[in-house]
Protein backbone atom coordinates (compact mmCIF):
# COMPACT_ATOMS: atom_id res chain seq x y z
CA UNK A 1 0.00 0.00 0.00
CA UNK A 2 1.10 3.16 -0.84
CA UNK A 3 2.04 5.35 2.05
CA UNK A 4 -0.21 8.51 0.97
CA UNK A 5 -3.16 5.82 1.29
CA UNK A 6 -2.51 4.89 4.66
CA UNK A 7 -3.32 8.70 5.92
CA UNK A 8 -6.78 7.66 5.34
CA UNK A 9 -7.14 4.96 8.45
CA UNK A 10 -5.73 5.60 12.01
CA UNK A 11 -4.79 2.43 14.63
CA UNK A 12 -4.88 5.29 17.30
CA UNK A 13 -8.29 6.31 16.61
CA UNK A 14 -9.63 3.10 16.50
CA UNK A 15 -8.15 2.03 19.87
CA UNK A 16 -8.86 5.23 21.08
CA UNK A 17 -13.13 4.43 19.84
CA UNK A 18 -12.83 1.15 20.97
CA UNK A 19 -12.02 1.39 24.13
CA UNK A 20 -14.42 4.54 24.95
CA UNK A 21 -17.42 1.94 23.39
CA UNK A 22 -15.73 -0.42 26.31
CA UNK A 23 -15.91 1.99 28.67
CA UNK A 24 -19.71 3.36 28.19
CA UNK A 25 -20.72 0.01 27.81
CA UNK A 26 -18.97 -1.14 31.33
CA UNK A 27 -17.36 -3.80 29.86
CA UNK A 28 -14.13 -5.67 29.44
CA UNK A 29 -11.42 -6.46 26.85
CA UNK A 30 -12.70 -10.70 28.12
CA UNK A 31 -16.86 -9.49 27.73
CA UNK A 32 -16.05 -7.65 24.30
CA UNK A 33 -14.60 -10.89 23.09
CA UNK A 34 -17.24 -13.73 24.45
CA UNK A 35 -19.96 -10.98 22.52
CA UNK A 36 -18.34 -11.24 19.29
CA UNK A 37 -18.22 -14.83 19.51
CA UNK A 38 -21.67 -15.46 21.10
CA UNK A 39 -23.48 -12.64 20.39
CA UNK A 40 -22.81 -11.32 16.90
CA UNK A 41 -21.47 -14.77 16.04
CA UNK A 42 -18.14 -13.50 14.86
CA UNK A 43 -15.28 -16.36 15.86
CA UNK A 44 -12.19 -14.67 16.59
CA UNK A 45 -9.66 -15.32 19.73
CA UNK A 46 -8.58 -13.20 22.78
CA UNK A 47 -5.18 -12.76 20.93
CA UNK A 48 -6.32 -12.05 17.77
CA UNK A 49 -8.94 -9.66 18.57
CA UNK A 50 -6.06 -7.45 20.47
CA UNK A 51 -4.11 -7.74 17.48
CA UNK A 52 -6.58 -6.66 15.31
CA UNK A 53 -7.52 -3.75 17.22
CA UNK A 54 -4.19 -2.36 18.03
CA UNK A 55 -1.83 -3.86 14.70
CA UNK A 56 -3.42 -4.70 11.87
CA UNK A 57 -5.93 -2.61 9.71
CA UNK A 58 -9.43 -4.30 10.11
CA UNK A 59 -11.36 -5.92 7.05
CA UNK A 60 -14.63 -5.06 6.74
CA UNK A 61 -16.22 -7.89 8.30
CA UNK A 62 -14.14 -7.51 11.41
CA UNK A 63 -15.07 -3.80 11.06
CA UNK A 64 -18.84 -4.68 11.18
CA UNK A 65 -19.13 -6.98 13.81
CA UNK A 66 -17.26 -4.77 16.01
CA UNK A 67 -19.43 -2.01 15.55
CA UNK A 68 -22.30 -4.73 16.30
CA UNK A 69 -20.80 -5.93 19.21
CA UNK A 70 -20.42 -2.19 20.70
CA UNK A 71 -23.49 -0.37 19.81
CA UNK A 72 -21.69 1.95 17.47
CA UNK A 73 -21.33 2.45 13.85
CA UNK A 74 -18.43 1.29 11.59
CA UNK A 75 -17.48 5.42 10.99
CA UNK A 76 -17.98 6.01 14.71
CA UNK A 77 -14.67 3.45 15.27
CA UNK A 78 -12.84 4.86 12.51
CA UNK A 79 -13.45 8.37 13.44
CA UNK A 80 -15.50 9.50 10.75
CA UNK A 81 -17.97 11.37 13.39
CA UNK A 82 -18.49 11.60 16.67
CA UNK A 83 -21.35 9.80 17.05
CA UNK A 84 -21.32 7.57 19.79
CA UNK A 85 -23.19 5.78 22.87
CA UNK A 86 -26.29 7.76 23.72
CA UNK A 87 -26.27 9.98 26.59
CA UNK A 88 -28.60 10.32 29.32
CA UNK A 89 -29.93 6.23 29.02
CA UNK A 90 -27.63 3.41 30.14
CA UNK A 91 -26.77 1.50 27.20
CA UNK A 92 -24.41 -1.25 28.89
CA UNK A 93 -26.48 -4.06 28.04
CA UNK A 94 -23.82 -6.62 29.17
CA UNK A 95 -23.10 -4.77 32.71
CA UNK A 96 -24.51 -6.22 35.61
CA UNK A 97 -26.77 -3.11 35.85
CA UNK A 98 -28.76 -5.09 32.95
CA UNK A 99 -27.87 -8.79 33.64
CA UNK A 100 -29.90 -8.89 36.71
CA UNK A 101 -33.39 -8.12 34.68
CA UNK A 102 -33.00 -11.34 32.19
CA UNK A 103 -35.44 -13.66 32.78
CA UNK A 104 -39.31 -15.08 32.49
CA UNK A 105 -42.02 -12.51 33.85
CA UNK A 106 -45.49 -12.44 34.50
CA UNK A 107 -47.20 -9.34 33.37
CA UNK A 108 -50.58 -8.52 35.12
CA UNK A 109 -53.08 -5.45 33.63
CA UNK A 110 -56.21 -4.47 32.32
CA UNK A 111 -57.14 -5.46 29.09
CA UNK A 112 -57.93 -2.24 27.14
CA UNK A 113 -60.97 -3.49 25.27
CA UNK A 114 -65.02 -3.31 26.89
CA UNK A 115 -65.72 -7.27 26.99
CA UNK A 116 -62.32 -7.55 28.85
CA UNK A 117 -62.42 -4.40 31.37
CA UNK A 118 -63.12 -6.53 34.30
CA UNK A 119 -60.86 -9.15 33.38
CA UNK A 120 -56.98 -9.35 34.05
CA UNK A 121 -54.54 -10.31 31.70
CA UNK A 122 -51.50 -12.17 31.97
CA UNK A 123 -48.42 -12.32 29.45
CA UNK A 124 -45.42 -13.48 29.64
CA UNK A 125 -42.19 -11.00 29.42
CA UNK A 126 -39.21 -12.44 28.57
CA UNK A 127 -36.14 -10.80 28.91
CA UNK A 128 -32.99 -12.05 27.16
CA UNK A 129 -30.49 -9.65 25.80
CA UNK A 130 -28.28 -12.46 23.97
CA UNK A 131 -31.03 -11.92 21.07
CA UNK A 132 -31.29 -8.96 18.48
CA UNK A 133 -34.58 -8.01 20.19
CA UNK A 134 -33.82 -8.33 23.87
CA UNK A 135 -37.66 -8.17 25.04
CA UNK A 136 -40.08 -10.81 24.01
CA UNK A 137 -43.86 -10.77 25.59
CA UNK A 138 -46.83 -13.31 24.58
CA UNK A 139 -50.17 -12.55 25.75
CA UNK A 140 -52.65 -15.96 24.86
CA UNK A 141 -55.73 -14.83 22.87
CA UNK A 142 -59.36 -15.57 23.28
CA UNK A 143 -59.04 -17.60 20.08
CA UNK A 144 -56.18 -20.13 21.62
CA UNK A 145 -53.68 -18.22 19.15
CA UNK A 146 -51.38 -15.32 20.79
CA UNK A 147 -49.74 -12.05 20.07
CA UNK A 148 -46.29 -11.46 20.17
CA UNK A 149 -44.65 -8.00 21.11
CA UNK A 150 -40.99 -7.40 21.14
CA UNK A 151 -38.57 -4.31 21.43
CA UNK A 152 -35.72 -3.31 24.01
CA UNK A 153 -35.18 -2.45 27.19
CA UNK A 154 -33.32 0.83 28.73
CA UNK A 155 -32.04 1.66 32.25
CA UNK A 156 -32.21 5.70 33.39
CA UNK A 157 -28.83 6.63 34.47
CA UNK A 158 -30.12 9.54 36.26
CA UNK A 159 -32.23 6.93 38.60
CA UNK A 160 -33.59 3.68 39.05
CA UNK A 161 -35.84 3.69 36.57
CA UNK A 162 -36.50 1.01 33.43
CA UNK A 163 -38.31 1.90 29.96
CA UNK A 164 -39.38 -0.97 27.65
CA UNK A 165 -40.55 -0.07 24.40
CA UNK A 166 -42.53 -3.12 22.49
CA UNK A 167 -43.40 -3.52 19.01
CA UNK A 168 -45.70 -6.30 16.62
CA UNK A 169 -46.21 -7.04 13.22
CA UNK A 170 -49.90 -6.06 13.50
CA UNK A 171 -49.16 -2.46 14.39
CA UNK A 172 -50.08 -2.72 18.20
CA UNK A 173 -47.28 -0.81 20.20
CA UNK A 174 -46.42 -0.89 23.88
CA UNK A 175 -44.31 1.11 26.25
CA UNK A 176 -43.81 -0.23 29.99
CA UNK A 177 -42.39 1.85 32.47
CA UNK A 178 -41.09 0.96 36.20
CA UNK A 179 -39.51 1.83 39.50
CA UNK A 180 -36.70 -0.62 40.73
CA UNK A 181 -37.26 -1.02 44.61
CA UNK A 182 -34.18 -1.28 46.70
CA UNK A 183 -35.79 -4.81 47.68
CA UNK A 184 -34.54 -5.82 43.92
CA UNK A 185 -31.47 -5.55 44.48
CA UNK A 186 -29.93 -8.73 43.64
CA UNK A 187 -32.20 -10.24 41.21
CA UNK A 188 -35.25 -8.38 39.90
CA UNK A 189 -38.83 -9.50 41.60
CA UNK A 190 -41.45 -7.09 41.80
CA UNK A 191 -42.60 -3.73 40.47
CA UNK A 192 -46.04 -1.83 39.39
CA UNK A 193 -45.53 0.09 36.60
CA UNK A 194 -47.16 2.48 33.96
CA UNK A 195 -47.99 1.46 30.71
CA UNK A 196 -48.95 3.21 27.75
CA UNK A 197 -50.72 1.19 25.14
CA UNK A 198 -51.81 1.80 21.46
CA UNK A 199 -54.27 -0.36 19.61
CA UNK A 200 -54.23 -1.75 15.70
CA UNK A 201 -58.16 -1.84 16.20
CA UNK A 202 -60.51 0.84 16.71
CA UNK A 203 -58.58 3.88 16.47
CA UNK A 204 -61.13 5.41 19.48
CA UNK A 205 -58.87 2.99 22.07
CA UNK A 206 -55.89 4.50 20.91
CA UNK A 207 -53.91 5.43 23.28
CA UNK A 208 -54.46 3.82 26.62
CA UNK A 209 -52.98 4.81 30.05
CA UNK A 210 -53.37 1.94 32.96
CA UNK A 211 -50.79 -0.03 35.13
CA UNK A 212 -48.84 -2.82 35.26
CA UNK A 213 -47.60 -5.35 37.61
CA UNK A 214 -45.12 -7.36 36.62
CA UNK A 215 -43.12 -10.60 38.86
CA UNK A 216 -40.97 -13.04 38.93
CA UNK A 217 -43.02 -15.72 40.49
CA UNK A 218 -46.34 -17.03 39.85
CA UNK A 219 -49.51 -15.36 42.06
CA UNK A 220 -51.97 -18.23 42.56
CA UNK A 221 -56.04 -17.54 42.29
CA UNK A 222 -56.34 -16.85 46.07
CA UNK A 223 -53.91 -13.64 46.14
CA UNK A 224 -54.72 -11.93 42.57
CA UNK A 225 -56.93 -9.92 44.73
CA UNK A 226 -54.20 -8.03 45.87
CA UNK A 227 -53.20 -7.89 41.66
CA UNK A 228 -56.60 -6.52 40.95
CA UNK A 229 -56.91 -4.02 43.72
CA UNK A 230 -53.31 -2.60 42.99
CA UNK A 231 -53.97 -2.18 38.90
CA UNK A 232 -56.80 0.52 39.44
CA UNK A 233 -55.39 3.71 39.35
CA UNK A 234 -55.61 4.63 42.74
CA UNK A 235 -55.19 7.91 44.69
CA UNK A 236 -54.65 8.30 48.45
CA UNK A 237 -58.11 8.46 48.86
CA UNK A 238 -60.02 4.91 48.08
CA UNK A 239 -63.83 6.50 46.88
CA UNK A 240 -66.22 3.51 48.28
CA UNK A 241 -69.71 3.62 49.12
CA UNK A 242 -71.11 2.94 52.71
CA UNK A 243 -72.40 -0.19 52.22
CA UNK A 244 -69.29 -1.32 50.61
CA UNK A 245 -67.61 -0.15 53.40
CA UNK A 246 -68.99 -2.93 55.78
CA UNK A 247 -68.77 -5.60 52.65
CA UNK A 248 -64.88 -5.27 52.57
CA UNK A 249 -63.93 -4.77 56.50
CA UNK A 250 -66.31 -7.75 56.57
CA UNK A 251 -64.45 -9.77 53.96
CA UNK A 252 -61.13 -9.35 55.96
CA UNK A 253 -62.48 -9.84 59.70
CA UNK A 254 -65.75 -11.45 59.39
CA UNK A 255 -69.07 -10.02 61.52
CA UNK A 256 -67.55 -9.67 64.56
CA UNK A 257 -67.32 -6.66 67.02
CA UNK A 258 -64.13 -5.59 65.63
CA UNK A 259 -65.52 -5.29 62.30
CA UNK A 260 -68.10 -3.15 63.42
CA UNK A 261 -65.49 -0.89 65.29
CA UNK A 262 -63.42 -0.70 62.14
CA UNK A 263 -66.41 -0.03 59.75
CA UNK A 264 -67.25 2.77 62.69
CA UNK A 265 -64.23 4.65 62.58
CA UNK A 266 -63.83 4.50 58.80
CA UNK A 267 -66.93 6.11 58.72
CA UNK A 268 -66.55 8.85 60.95
CA UNK A 269 -62.86 9.40 60.36
CA UNK A 270 -63.51 10.28 56.22
CA UNK A 271 -66.81 12.01 55.33
CA UNK A 272 -69.28 10.52 52.35
CA UNK A 273 -69.87 12.84 49.49
CA UNK A 274 -72.45 12.28 47.11
CA UNK A 275 -71.70 12.79 43.23
CA UNK A 276 -72.52 12.10 39.59
CA UNK A 277 -71.28 9.69 37.19
CA UNK A 278 -72.00 11.75 34.44
CA UNK A 279 -71.24 9.99 30.75
CA UNK A 280 -69.67 12.68 28.11
CA UNK A 281 -71.58 10.84 25.01
CA UNK A 282 -74.81 11.03 26.82
CA UNK A 283 -74.11 14.77 26.65
CA UNK A 284 -72.87 14.87 22.98
CA UNK A 285 -75.29 12.29 21.82
CA UNK A 286 -78.80 12.60 23.59
CA UNK A 287 -78.89 16.00 25.47
CA UNK A 288 -77.52 17.70 22.43
CA UNK A 289 -80.18 16.38 20.84
CA UNK A 290 -82.83 16.52 22.80
CA UNK A 291 -81.98 20.00 24.16
CA UNK A 292 -81.45 21.24 20.38
CA UNK A 293 -77.41 22.34 21.40
CA UNK A 294 -74.75 23.11 18.99
CA UNK A 295 -71.41 20.93 19.20
CA UNK A 296 -70.10 24.10 20.85
CA UNK A 297 -72.40 24.56 23.63
CA UNK A 298 -71.97 20.36 24.27
CA UNK A 299 -68.42 20.44 24.14
CA UNK A 300 -68.19 24.17 26.81
CA UNK A 301 -70.80 22.04 28.87
CA UNK A 302 -68.42 18.78 28.81
CA UNK A 303 -65.32 20.82 29.57
CA UNK A 304 -66.72 23.52 32.45
CA UNK A 305 -68.40 20.09 34.32
CA UNK A 306 -64.55 17.88 34.29
CA UNK A 307 -63.59 21.79 35.37
CA UNK A 308 -65.45 21.17 38.81
CA UNK A 309 -65.18 17.16 38.61
CA UNK A 310 -63.01 14.99 41.43
CA UNK A 311 -60.69 14.21 38.59
CA UNK A 312 -57.46 13.93 39.36
CA UNK A 313 -54.35 15.47 37.33
CA UNK A 314 -52.34 12.53 37.00
CA UNK A 315 -51.72 9.36 38.65
CA UNK A 316 -48.55 8.98 40.54
CA UNK A 317 -47.87 5.36 41.35
CA UNK A 318 -46.50 5.28 44.66
CA UNK A 319 -43.15 3.60 45.35
CA UNK A 320 -44.25 1.83 48.79
CA UNK A 321 -46.67 -0.78 46.38
CA UNK A 322 -44.01 -2.35 44.84
CA UNK A 323 -43.35 -3.86 48.64
CA UNK A 324 -46.92 -4.42 49.50
CA UNK A 325 -47.01 -6.40 46.34
CA UNK A 326 -44.32 -8.31 46.88
CA UNK A 327 -45.23 -8.69 50.25
CA UNK A 328 -48.69 -9.86 49.47
CA UNK A 329 -48.15 -12.04 46.32
CA UNK A 330 -44.48 -13.69 46.52
CA UNK A 331 -44.99 -17.43 47.75
CA UNK A 332 -42.13 -17.12 49.62
CA UNK A 333 -43.46 -14.32 52.53
CA UNK A 334 -46.60 -16.31 52.02
CA UNK A 335 -45.29 -19.51 52.94
CA UNK A 336 -43.79 -17.99 56.37
CA UNK A 337 -47.18 -15.79 57.83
Amino acid sequence: MKEENKEFFKQSILIDRVQHAMAQRGIDFDTLCDVLNQNVKYSITKSNLKLYISDRTPNANFLIALSRSLGVTTDFLLGENNKGLKKGINQRIYSKSYRKYAGKYNLYFYGTVNCESGTVTVATLEINFAKEEAVTMKIATSEGGEKLYYGELQISEMSPNVFIVLNSDFGEQVSLTFYDEPMNCETFQCAVGAMLSISAGDLKRAPVLNRFIITGYDVDEAHMKFIKAHLKLNTKYIDITPEMISTSVEGVFGKCEMADRITDRLKKAFYSKRYYAIEDSFIVNTLRKDENLSLRQADELIAELRNHSLSNINFKINKSLDSTVYRCTNPKNISQE
